[in-house]
């Protein structure tokens, strides 16, 4: 059943494993299982500038013919990685899969860091952030770096925030929430 495989796979680091890559044809391949490049649609007034972003996928077997993202969104909002979506072909780009809903949420939660390149104090204030289970990809923004972070549903997502607000405070990073994917219950 579809939801047991998520399950399973719901607290495993959210990054891709590249076995290898054909760069010219801009294809990824990961154990063996091809991964697809999904299309989602970004906020012009927001970080992405309203161009799309793709991330990777792969699909799941099985009759709901799922996707599961492989890496963390920089600039679209509402996904995480893990999170399984369901696509549509784009009919003005056949062959092009674009987002068009979550089916089946990870509990993970995407936070975007932004960070002055050069910036001393941030590995020591990321390390607070690792020991709690969270991950990053980051971009190359000319005179800053953009982090796409990782929060697992095992961390106290209470206090990743916290962290990500402290250092905001300190100046180490601007921040702003993709996604957040963990239950908001103070009781936990």
């Amino acid at each position: 059943m579809l939801e047991d495989q998520i399950k399973e796979l719901r607290d495993q680091p959210c990054c891709l494993e590249t076995v290898s890559t054909d760069a010219q044809r801009g294809q990824k391949v990961e154990s063996q299982h091809e991964l697809v490049k999904i299309r989602f649609e970004t906020d012009p007034g927001g970080l992405g500038g309203g161009s799309p972003e793709r991330l990777w996928a792969k699909r799941l077997s099985g009759k709901s013919g799922g996707f599961e993202l492989q890496n963390s969104p920089f600039y679209a909002k509402g996904v995480s990685c893990l999170d399984v979506v369901e696509t549509a072909e784009d009919p003005a780009s056949p062959g092009e899969l674009i987002y068009r809903r979550t089916v089946f949420p990870s509990a993970h939660s995407t936070y975007r860091i932004l960070v002055d390149k050069g910036n001393e104090s941030f590995s020591g204030w990321w390390a607070k952030l690792a020991k709690l289970g969270c991950t990053y990809e980051y971009s190359d923004e000319g005179e800053k770096l953009l982090y796409a972070a990782d929060i697992p549903p095992s961390a106290n997502i209470f206090e990743v925030y916290g962290i990500l607000e402290a250092g905001e405070k300190e100046l180490v990073w601007l921040f702003d929430e993709g996604h957040c994917g963990q239950p908001i219950n103070r009781a936990t």
